[in-house]
């Protein structure tokens, strides 16, 4: 792997760790939420180690612009500098590379050559012949010879940190998208499936850290009007009718009902942020009220075609059947309180 593109990946995953979780973090302080427990994963100690001023890639720089500059010569020079990083590693039996903590996973990088392709010395008179080709494609693959501005062109990684810059810049002025390729097994078969390989490239793109990130934070977040309207059959009516006109006093009615604690839902200045635990603690209470409210419905609905029915009897006439219709009324009304009991139990 050449050194000019060891922070390629590192500083595309810290652009993906700072929208997906710094800008999550953002959004939940800026509706005041606590979320002092929630850890978010931060690979910027070691993209600083690689791009900053002192990093990797300017010390390489450095070191070629010696006129008696080596590859070990950079390898003493980034032990020197960097031995006690958190992200770096140089092994004692390893004399010509050292290992870098990517957030992907660790990498050793061989030392040998690194000045070399980093000067990027490649002939003029190979460019001109590359460039007089007849192929069309051959022709434009490498840029005209310039003598002129052969001092000033700079090296790889230099020009490359330019390219990532700019880079940089446009996806920043964009609404990004992330779409992860994951390859099942390493064999070209149908129907495999390779367990470890695909946790492997789940964590290293930084979907675990994300589902771990939401986990541990407040994934379902709905607004206060949208949560009252769902929810608002678990508050008992006399607190309905002194909140109906305020959402948040809703909604705070709406979680005391059901005693959610701080840790699993908190309510901000215009959503409800819950954690999983927390919606589905309110799916089953709404589901037991709807059932409540249906049993409740149902006995009123079943009494009233009862009366109905027995009210078209004679009882001025017949004696027995007001007797009989009184002990019906009696006996459904029993099987329908039993019945409800028997389901809300």
């Amino acid at each position: 792997i050449n050194a000019e593109y060891m922070g390629a990946n590192e500083t595309l995953q810290g652009h993906y760790n700072t929208y997906i979780f710094n800008k999550d973090m953002e959004e939940c302080r800026a509706e005041g939420i606590d979320i002092t427990q929630v850890e978010c994963p931060d690979n910027t100690p070691c993209l600083q180690l690689i791009v900053s001023s002192t990093g990797l890639l300017a010390l390489l720089d450095e070191e070629c612009s010696l006129g008696k500059g080596t590859d070990e010569g950079y390898l003493s020079k980034i032990v020197d500098t960097h031995g006690k990083h958190p992200f770096f590693e140089k092994r004692k039996l390893a004399r010509t590379s050292f290992v870098v903590k990517h957030y992907a996973g660790n990498v050793s990088y061989e030392v040998a050559g690194f000045l070399d392709k980093n000067r990027d010395t490649l002939k003029d008179e190979l460019k001109s012949i590359m460039r007089s080709s007849s192929s069309s494609l051959i022709s434009i693959l490498l840029p005209e010879p310039d003598n002129k501005s052969m001092n000033k062109k700079g090296t790889v990684s230099s020009r490359f940190k330019n390219q990532l810059t700019e880079l940089m810049a446009t996806i920043n002025s964009t609404n990004p998208h992330w779409v992860r390729c994951i390859k099942p097994h390493p064999s070209k078969k149908p129907l495999m499936w390779d367990g470890l390989l695909v946790y492997n490239q789940l964590t290293s793109s930084g979907i675990i850290d994300t589902v771990k990130v939401r986990k541990a934070g407040y994934p379902i977040r709905m607004p206060f009007k949208e949560f009252t309207d769902r929810y608002k059959l678990l508050v008992p009516h006399t607190d309905k009718l002194a909140t109906m006109h305020s959402p948040f006093g809703m909604a705070k009615s709406i979680i005391a009902s059901t005693s959610l604690p701080s840790q699993l839902c908190q309510l901000g200045t215009t959503r409800v942020f819950m954690k999983m635990s927390a919606y589905t603690i309110l799916e089953e209470a709404l589901t037991h009220a709807l059932k409540r409210y249906v049993l409740v419905t149902q006995s009123w609905v079943r009494t009233h075609l009862s009366l109905h029915k027995y009210c078209q009897l004679d009882f001025l006439h017949n004696r027995e059947s007001i007797i009989w219709f009184w002990k019906q009324s009696y006996l459904l009304t029993k099987e329908e309180d039993q019945h409800r009991n028997d389901i809300l139990h």
